[in-house]
């Protein structure tokens, strides 16, 4: 990750205009995300990303249940839907750069989903999601108004030619020990590794490494609008 210091020092000397909330304050959160969607006359995308056991679905699913409850129409897609499958995503002998360059085919995300959702035409969006764990194939299709929020939540969205199709960018921001103590006790992470030994193993020789190329190359700490600082 970014160094904390850079991210302060960027926001005193006006580098980057962004705001930082505590997990806990979630009414921050969703002011920002209203009052970024006002200023909109359509859909407002908003991303919201981070290392892996952040807390970014947990976040994500308070979010779009407050905002549905206000009245807003929420549309959540989630990353995971835009897994490859696991031949593809384990082909390449290093472990690190597979996971970053071939994990998440975004290129279906953003050619079934983001693109098609700038168009007030559109009213309608359908696409193919791989199964994780099966690889089987699960068509999804989504009514969606000309003032819906859609809120896209996952790892590495950040990154390419995804950066720049979001509206609002949210970094959910936890070290890499807390999310390795929350993995280990996820029981999504359980189920899929079997045990607290392979989860460790496997996010210290894979998504972390990965990440921390994500932070070098990307800075999604700074260049993104909001930082909820995940506890």
């Amino acid at each position: 990750m970014a160094d904390r210091r850079d991210l302060d020092v960027a926001i005193e000397t006006g580098l980057t205009q962004q705001a930082i909330v505590d997990c806990e304050n979630s009414s921050s959160l969703l002011d920002r995300v209203i009052h970024c969607h006002r200023g909109r006359g359509g859909r407002t995308i908003v991303g919201i990303s981070g290392i892996e056991a952040s807390g970014k679905s947990t976040i994500t699913d308070e979010l779009a249940n407050r905002l549905s409850t206000l009245g807003h129409d929420v549309l959540v897609i989630r990353g995971d839907e835009f897994s490859t499958t696991k031949a593809v995503r384990n082909n390449n002998p290093d472990t690190v750069r597979g996971y970053l360059d071939d994990a998440y085919d975004y290129s279906h995300l953003s050619l079934r989903v983001l693109e098609p959702l700038r168009s007030a035409a559109v009213t309608e969006i359908s696409y193919v999601s791989t199964d994780p764990e099966t690889d089987d194939a699960v068509e999804s299709r989504a009514r969606v108004s000309e003032r819906a929020l859609v809120i896209v939540e996952g790892v590495l969205l950040f990154r390419g030619p995804l950066f720049d199709q979001f509206d609002l960018r949210i970094w959910v921001d936890v070290s890499f020990d807390e999310s390795l103590r929350r993995a280990v006790m996820r029981p999504r992470d359980l189920h899929y590794y079997g045990n607290a030994e392979s989860i460790v193993s496997r996010y210290e020789s894979r998504f972390h490494p990965a990440q921390k190329i994500h932070a070098r190359e990307d800075r999604p700490q700074l260049t993104s609008h909001v930082i909820v600082r995940s506890r």
